[in-house]
């Protein structure tokens, strides 16, 4: 189970989410170049509930973000590690959180 903090409950993909919960999923890691000076980050991994030392843990930095939007020319991208497991994606909390949505969030 991933331990998930909604660092951005506000960001309209978050709203769906609580603050705090577990999900069975498979969770990616950001790659070494991966800055939150480059993103904003929504959600993250919370870093003091896993096993640091497991041999797949590859960030030193104990930043693990999951969910995430940047600009990218004059649009932005959504990034999210959720939904690999078919009962998150069919369910309505993804279904809230991938909402096309018309606002300037």
């Amino acid at each position: 189970m991933a331990p998930i903090i909604v660092e951005d409950p506000e960001f309209p993909a978050m709203r769906a989410f609580p603050k705090t919960f577990l999900m069975m999923d498979e969770i990616y890691q950001p790659s070494k170049e991966f800055s939150r000076e480059k993103v904003r980050v929504l959600a993250r991994l919370d870093e003091t509930k896993i096993d640091l030392a497991h041999q797949g843990v590859k960030r030193t930095d104990k930043d693990f973000a999951v969910a995430w939007v940047k600009t990218y020319g004059s649009g932005r991208v959504f990034y999210s590690t959720f939904g690999h497991r078919k009962k998150f994606t069919t369910g309505q909390t993804f279904r809230r959180c991938t909402a096309r949505r018309r606002s300037g969030s």
